[in-house]
């Protein structure tokens, strides 16, 4: 039977269901929160600087968090989504992914 409304101290994860949404928490380093349409990241401090790729690397300097998998910045999140898309293989319809627009990648 399942255990319902039982506090657990020693755990992973937390998956915690609110009528149509779940939020997944891995306490205190990030919280994942989907609402049957979209995903939202939420990282914790002691994660500054711990990463990087399609969610930016969570330093606090905004200025290249749109980057693209080779590492080229871009100019709007509409083009992040685009270089992030799977390859055409996968998908019906064409992608035209956007043109590094720096000469040389961001280090």
């Amino acid at each position: 039977a399942p255990v319902l409304n039982k506090v657990f101290t020693n755990y992973l994860f937390k998956i915690i269901r609110r009528q149509n949404s779940f939020t997944l928490t891995f306490f205190p380093q990030m919280m994942l929160n989907y609402d049957g349409n979209s995903v939202q990241v939420l990282a914790g401090p002691q994660m500054k600087g711990q990463h990087c790729g399609m969610c930016g690397d969570y330093n606090r300097n905004t200025y290249h968090e749109f980057i693209d998998p080779q590492m080229c910045s871009l100019k709007t999140g509409d083009e992040m989504a685009l270089a992030w898309t799977l390859d055409n293989k996968y998908c019906s319809q064409k992608i035209t992914k956007p043109a590094c627009a720096m000469k040389e990648p961001i280090p």
